[in-house]
């Protein structure tokens, strides 16, 4: 049995991973924390609150697995094991669909996004880190749909990254 906030928000990630996002609620949440609807509401009164705190926990989670750290390994960490991982891709691009209607999901998300593209400028520039980060969200993109190995997006960005740094 997991009760605490964020055993509940990884709860809310297995809903979306496995159901999508309009399929989380108190109750599918609660079954797949293994707690009461009330342990939910009591930690996130709204469902918005709740899908909103996803989100958030998803960004620091991250966060804390890629602290501040070179410029290749800041961009290609999501291509790692990428086919094996779909289900966090799935739920990143969730919250990405959810943010074109919700503010503060899209602050969550550009905010994030700006404090990486400050540590990739500092290696390679602003407008090189711009460049370099569109890349890899398109890098990731194209793994999940299958179009493009891990491999060959490692491939990919290193290139890209080579180039920039050589500009």
């Amino acid at each position: 049995m997991r009760s605490s906030a964020p055993d509940i928000l990884v709860a809310v990630w297995q809903v979306i991973a496995t159901r999508g996002i309009d399929a989380v609620s108190f109750r599918s949440v609660a079954a797949a924390a293994d707690v009461s609807v009330g342990r939910v509401q009591h930690h996130f009164p709204t469902r918005t609150g709740l899908i909103r705190a996803a989100a958030r926990h998803m960004i620091d989670s991250a966060s804390e697995a890629f602290p501040e750290t070179d410029a290749r390994t800041l961009l290609t960490h999501p291509f790692s094991g990428a086919e094996g991982r779909r289900s966090g891709t799935a739920v990143y691009y969730a919250f990405v669909a959810a943010s074109a209607t919700d503010p503060e999901i899209r602050r969550t998300l550009r905010d994030a996004r700006a404090g990486v593209s400050e540590a990739l400028a500092r290696e390679v520039g602003k407008s090189a880190a711009t460049r370099l980060l569109a890349l890899a969200e398109g890098l990731t993109l194209h793994i999940h749909l299958g179009m493009l190995t891990s491999a060959a997006a490692q491939t990919l960005m290193g290139e890209a990254l080579d180039a920039c740094r050589r500009e």
